[in-house]
């Protein structure tokens, strides 16, 4: 667990960027919404889950591909940048928001992977509405998304050891395929997922897999809720969400179940 300077450092940071992301998305005219435990945090802190270290934020696939290709006519480039395998600059199939003012370090990924602060930007694609069609997909995405997870991580790292065995393992093979290859292929699978469904939404590219699966309608309208003073958009239905992703979200985890990212962070 890190000490409170080290967190909150990095909450500031965050909070800077969460700002001038949605500042961008008002001037690009294209939608957002916090996710994951930023959402979380919104909701049951009104600001940062104390002990968490990063942000999360998806997007409708249409406004995220549209900002992917907008954004150099709004940033400063100097000081921000979308990164993505669009643009061949970060081997995953989401994107990351980053200041290049700052270095971070991750003890699980190789830093070469994203060396920036940022935060993470998730695509929100249709998919099957139908249970086992929709299982079908999860699980062969899953298989690429696991061989693109080993790219750039870090030797020896993973939850159990069956997993530190199994990407030591893979990691010749992945190395030889490529991470932007594997980032391309699953990027296909939920493009092609998203153009041929029109009800169900889910960010395929997020860790919590079949819990971010709900009805695309539930998206939209949007809410603003506070957040560290200022405001930033959520989905109306956000109790759906969120009730999918931690069951009884408002009870607060224990402090052994109270997860971090293992990030720190260098000025440049």
């Amino acid at each position: 667990m890190k000490d409170n300077t080290e967190i909150d450092f990095i909450h500031k940071l965050t909070l800077e960027l969460l700002d001038e992301f949605s500042k961008l998305c008002e001037t690009a005219e294209v939608e957002y919404f916090l996710s994951g435990g930023t959402l979380l945090g919104a909701v049951r802190h009104q600001g940062f889950i104390p002990w968490d270290d990063d942000a999360d934020i998806m997007m409708l696939r249409d406004d995220y591909m549209r900002l992917l290709k907008v954004q150099k006519n709004y940033l400063d480039t100097r000081q921000y940048q979308i990164l993505s395998v669009n643009d061949n600059t970060y081997p995953r199939d989401f994107a990351r928001f980053v200041r290049k003012d700052y270095f971070k370090t991750d003890e699980c990924v190789e830093d070469n992977i994203c060396p920036y602060v940022g935060i993470d930007i998730f695509p929100v694609d249709f998919v099957p509405s139908n249970k086992i069609i929709f299982e079908l997909l999860y699980q062969f995405l899953s298989f690429f998304k696991r061989l693109m997870g080993v790219y750039g991580s870090k030797k020896n790292t993973g939850v159990t050891e069956i997993t530190r065995f199994l990407r030591n393992m893979f990691r010749p093979v992945v190395s030889l395929i490529g991470g932007y290859r594997l980032a391309r292929v699953v990027q296909t699978i939920e493009l092609t997922s998203n153009r041929l469904c029109n009800k169900s939404g889910a960010a395929l590219s997020g860790i919590n897999g079949r819990k971010e699966k709900w009805e695309y309608e539930d998206y939209l309208p949007k809410m603003k809720l506070k957040f560290e003073g200022l405001y930033f958009n959520c989905p109306l239905n956000y109790d759906i969400y969120l009730k999918n992703l931690y069951g009884d979200y408002m009870k607060i985890p224990p402090e052994n179940k109270r997860v971090t990212h293992g990030i720190s962070i260098l000025k440049r």
